[in-house]
C-alpha cells in the first residue's frame, strides 16, 4: 500500500511539471468562463531569431464548444527593431484555428531574450493574452 502511495506521489509530481514546462496558454477569454470562452496558446519555448532574419510562429485559438466568435490579434509595445504582422489578423468563427505571426528583427533589435505581449480580442466579451519569448542572436551566427 506504501509503495502504491509512493508511485501514486511520484507520477502526480511527474504530471504537474509536464503541465508546468510544457504550456504557453492564456487565461480564459470572451463572454463567459466555460464552453463560451477561448483561450490562445503560443510557442512553449522561446524562439531564435537572428538580426536581420524573420520567423513565423504558430497562435493557436481554442474555443469553447459555444464560443462562435471572430478574434482579432494584436501585440503590444514593440523593442525597437522589431515588427509583428498576423496572418490573419481576425480569426473568424468558421476559419481554422490558427494564425501565423510573423516576427521580424532588423539589425538595430537588442541582443538577448525578450517577449511579445500577444492580445485576442473577441468581438464582444473579455480580450486574453499570452508572452511569446523571443531570442534575438547576432547576424552571421
Amino acid at each position: 500500500m506504501r509503495r502504491n502511495l509512493m508511485s501514486l506521489a511520484a507520477v502526480l509530481s511527474l504530471g504537474a511539471a509536464a503541465v508546468l514546462v510544457g504550456c504557453n496558454t492564456s487565461d480564459r477569454g470572451g463572454p463567459g468562463t466555460g464552453k463560451d470562452s477561448f483561450t490562445i496558446t503560443g510557442p512553449t519555448t522561446s524562439t531564435g531569431i537572428k538580426q536581420g532574419e524573420t520567423q513565423i510562429l504558430k497562435i493557436t485559438l481554442s474555443p469553447g464548444t459555444d464560443f462562435k466568435q471572430d478574434v482579432t490579434l494584436s501585440v503590444g509595445e514593440l523593442p525597437k527593431g522589431v515588427k509583428v504582422e498576423f496572418e490573419p489578423k481576425v480569426i473568424k468563427a468558421s476559419d481554422k484555428k490558427e494564425a501565423d505571426m510573423k516576427v521580424t528583427v532588423d539589425d538595430t533589435a537588442a541582443l538577448g531574450e525578450n517577449k511579445l505581449h500577444v492580445k485576442a480580442k473577441p468581438t464582444t466579451g473579455a480580450e486574453t493574452s499570452v508572452d511569446v519569448k523571443y531570442d534575438v542572436k547576432k547576424k552571421g551566427e
